[in-house]
């Protein structure tokens, strides 16, 4: 088994732009310079950005002592290990039925099941479709400052709409299949 790491998937970035590996995210050299200002917030955009099977979690949290105030009954922080990226899914209640608001979750429960998104940190436990748009991604965020090509930045970005294309109809092939529910309109259109 082939070992992924930071600097692996920066090295994929690297690589995709023509440009010098790495030895080290901290390597004093502009690759390494841009590597290490841009691979967080890139990595957290594109775990982000799609539903990835590799990064889902789940989490029974109770209300916080601080009522909103105004709007809803409760407030929730969001779990912060692993770190909530992004709300998918509360349990029972529809998406008109909670909001996300700043670092917590708001809604008249008392107590929520969520599913989110959380911050994976470890590449080893990345889908490698996840890997590879973490690498497109960041080659996309640095492509300017090594390059000074726009048409190169713009180019990896092809690349990274590309592979997140492929990643989504991968990933959503991979577990139970969403039920719909019957509704005056679905029966309609049936």
């Amino acid at each position: 088994m082939t070992e992924v790491s930071e600097v692996s998937i920066c090295n994929n970035a690297l690589t995709l732009l023509g440009d010098k590996t790495i030895t080290a995210l901290d390597e004093n050299s502009n690759q390494g310079r841009a590597c290490n200002a841009n691979y967080n917030n890139v990595r957290d955009y594109v775990q982000r950005a799609h539903r990835w099977n590799s990064c889902m979690e789940l989490a029974n949290i109770a209300s916080d002592a601080t009522s909103p105030t105004w709007g809803w009954t409760n407030r929730f922080l969001l779990p912060v290990d692993p770190w909530c990226l992004r709300v998918l899914e509360i349990q029972g209640l529809e998406m008109e039925e909670w909001e996300v608001f700043g670092r917590y979750l708001q809604c008249d429960n008392s107590s929520v099941n969520m599913k989110y998104l959380a911050r994976v940190t470890d590449p080893m436990l990345m889908d490698s479709m996840l890997t590879q748009c973490i690498a497109a991604r960041l080659a996309c965020q640095i492509a300017y400052r090594l390059t000074s090509d726009k048409g190169e930045q713009d180019r990896m970005i092809g690349i990274y709409k590309d592979n997140l294309k492929d990643s989504r109809s991968i990933d959503g092939q991979e577990g139970a299949m969403p039920v719909v529910e019957s509704s005056t309109f679905t029966d309609v259109r049936l």
